[in-house]
């Protein structure tokens, strides 16, 4: 069994303390469950495996946005307040792409042994409105923030995120396609806050490296161990 850790990111105190409450932990995916004894999907292999080791991140809170393409984001809420739930993405999209937007509900996920982590779309559930945005990476080399960035589908509109509601999925590859995952919560600290900081700023700094040249840095200097 590969020990996965995780825990909010809180990335600006004391704004940020509020998500220690809040964020939900992950929840397993067994959406298989719901199924009738009569499925055939009940005695698929390969169908019941794409749900081994998945998780669905849900939305911590009640909260409306309204959006238009190229015009910014409305919410529900006092400005200030806005700003620490989403990030607007204005300048990471063109005027005939899907428009990006980040909500700021962060996770940190690490392992001691090596691990990829991927991040799809919420896929058992019917939406209409979103998308969230994948990507992939090894959470025993390289540690940085999991954030619900997700696309909309129209130009426009409205929509109310309620607590409990499936933003996304994350899956968890060990070496081993069979070997399960043990998930535990652990206590953000700075020595957690230290080292993303370090992965993210040099990515920044330093773009269009690959992810391997990435880890191999990270991992001769790292300072935190899961």
């Amino acid at each position: 069994m590969v020990n996965v850790s995780w825990c909010p990111y809180i990335s600006e105190y004391p704004q940020d303390l509020w998500k220690e409450l809040a964020l939900i932990e992950p929840k397993p995916l067994k959406e298989f469950n719901s199924y009738t004894k009569t499925n055939e999907l009940r005695r698929c292999p390969a169908h019941l495996h794409t749900f081994t080791n998945t998780y669905e991140i849900q939305s911590p809170i009640d909260f409306t946005i309204q959006w238009e393409h190229g015009k910014g984001v409305g919410m529900d809420m006092h400005e200030v307040l806005a700003s620490n739930i989403i990030s607007l993405r204005e300048n990471d999209y063109g005027p005939t792409d899907y428009q990006l937007l980040t909500l700021n509900f962060k996770y940190i996920f690490a392992s001691d042994s090596p691990c990829y982590i991927e991040v799809t779309p919420a896929y058992q559930t019917r939406n209409n409105v979103f998308r969230a945005v994948t990507g992939r990476y090894d959470i025993s080399t390289w540690l940085r923030p999991v954030d619900v960035t997700i696309e909309f589908w129209e130009k426009s509109g409205q929509y109310t995120f309620t607590r409990g509601e499936p933003l996304m999925y994350v899956k968890f590859y060990p070496l081993d396609p069979y070997e399960k995952i043990n998930l535990k919560q652990i206590e953000f600290t700075k020595e957690i806050g230290d080292d993303v900081l370090r992965c993210v700023t040099l990515r920044d700094h330093w773009p269009g490296q690959p992810l391997k040249n990435l880890y191999q840095l990270y991992k001769q200097r790292r300072k935190w161990k899961p």
